[in-house]
């Protein structure tokens, strides 16, 4: 047990004890009584404005001995830089693959087949695509025809495109709403992701453009690959839905040219989405405060206040 707060406070009454004995012997001791003095000696009153500071200075002496504390909250902000290792703990980021497996991706374009074209083009994605993103498959026609959600099997993902066929129409809104349905929760959670749409016609339901203000909003881009000429309604609508996506669009009427774009985006997109991140969060510590730093200027104002009470009535310094 510390007792040094007993030790001040009795240094401190003694002290203020003492000043009073002082001031009485001084004062006796200095002044001399008139031998025909017919009046009575008049008693000097306390002064309590002298005792009440002393008193004050004391108190505030043993405080600060005593060296009280005070718990507190304080918020506290945490920047990092990692690799995207923190969010895969939480996740890892992820790309859809959207495929259009209508009766027109049995044509044949320089160097094949459409569908077969597309599926070695996938192939070759999955292969360069960085070991850390997920992956999900969505073949569709006028529906959705086959699906792999978001997987780390690629061994999965790789069955399905195998047993694509091509057969019925095109259209758009179903594969993109389960394409958002499955994206939308890693991007709740921060997480990267995109997806890749390939197709080589013109939709049959335009009213699925509703479907890429939610894209947008969630920051989710659509990068397509446009399978023809070119210079055709498909181009233009593949265009439309990439550029109001933050995606990009990209035409291909070869099979070489089909490989090498999808190459060249699993490469691009493997290192965007497994990027260094930035990230800041917040951290309440509790922490002791030291309250005696706080006693110094009062300390030294009421000292101050009763030394200068002391000198303009006594001409003493105590």
């Amino acid at each position: 047990m510390d007792y040094a707060w007993i030790a001040v406070l009795a240094a401190g009454v003694l002290s203020i004890v003492m000043s009073f004995k002082v001031v009485k012997f001084l004062r006796t001791s200095l002044v001399f009584e008139y031998p025909l003095a017919f009046l009575p000696p008049q008693r000097r009153r306390m002064d309590w404005r002298r005792l009440l500071l002393k008193v004050v200075v004391l108190a505030v002496l043993v405080a600060m001995v005593l060296s009280p504390t005070i718990n507190v909250k304080r918020k506290v902000a945490l920047n990092s830089t990692k690799e995207l290792r923190f969010h895969i703990r939480l996740g890892r980021p992820s790309v859809v693959l959207a495929v259009d497996v209508s009766g027109s991706m049995r044509e044949r374009i320089p160097g094949g087949v459409k569908i077969e074209a597309a599926k070695k083009a996938l192939r070759n994605f999955l292969r360069e695509l960085n070991e850390s993103v997920d992956v999900g498959l969505i073949a569709f026609s006028g529906s959705v025809v086959n699906q792999v959600p978001i997987t780390s099997d690629r061994k999965a993902v790789l069955r399905v495109i195998d047993e694509m066929r091509p057969l019925g129409g095109t259209m758009y809104t179903n594969p993109l709403m389960t394409a958002l349905s499955w994206l939308r929760p890693y991007r709740y959670l921060n997480l990267s992701c995109a997806l890749i749409f390939v197709t080589d016609g013109y939709p049959a339901d335009p009213r699925y453009r509703v479907l890429l203000k939610d894209f947008s909003k969630d920051k989710i881009p659509i990068y397509v690959l446009y399978i023809g000429p070119g210079g055709d309604r498909g181009e233009e609508e593949a265009k439309y839905m990439a550029s109001r996506t933050g995606g990009r669009e990209y035409t291909v009427n070869s099979v070489s040219a089909m490989v090498s774009r999808l190459t060249n985006l699993s490469r691009g997109l493997g290192k965007m989405l497994t990027q260094k991140v930035s990230f800041r969060a917040n951290q309440y510590v509790e922490e002791k405060v030291f309250l005696s730093d706080y006693l110094i200027p009062p300390l030294l104002l009421f000292s101050f206040v009763l030394w200068a009470l002391i000198l303009r009535e006594e001409k003493t310094f105590f």
